[in-house]
């Protein structure tokens, strides 16, 4: 049995409405679709999303509207390369924090400054969400 945490970059196969909504099947390695499951809470772009059905090498999920309002998977198009990450374990060292939230906006990203070996970004986004935002003034 896999133990590791597989993270990977997968791609759109196919997206087709669901009402207000989307469906969307995902191209996966076959190592990350035999560690996954239906049910399980799959990270694509950072978007929480849960697995409907799958296949040796893909799986099914669907979007709410709301979900596509508030993130890139409202735009985002078939042949799209994205960031796959599986559910959590508490079986392993995570190496890192537990974070709780979801996405709730997106921003526009307006300038970039490099800064040596890091970058800052400068970032409109709407005004009512600054109170759930932490950040350097």
């Amino acid at each position: 049995m896999f133990t590791g945490l597989i993270k990977e970059v997968g791609y759109i196969e196919r997206i087709q409405p669901l009402g207000n909504g989307k469906e969307a099947s995902i191209h996966c390695s076959n190592e990350f679709s035999t560690d996954s499951a239906i049910g399980d809470s799959i990270s694509i772009n950072g978007v929480c999303s849960t697995i409907i059905t799958k296949t040796a090498t893909s799986f099914t999920v669907q979007f709410l509207e709301e979900t596509l309002n508030k993130t890139t998977m409202g735009t985002i198009p078939e042949t799209e390369k994205v960031n796959l990450e599986p559910c959590l374990t508490l079986q392993t060292k995570l190496g890192g924090h537990l974070v709780s939230g979801h996405v709730d906006d997106t921003g526009t990203i307006q300038a970039i400054d490099n800064d040596g070996g890091w970058a800052i970004m400068t970032i409109i986004y709407d005004a009512k969400f600054a109170p759930f935002l932490i950040f350097d003034l």
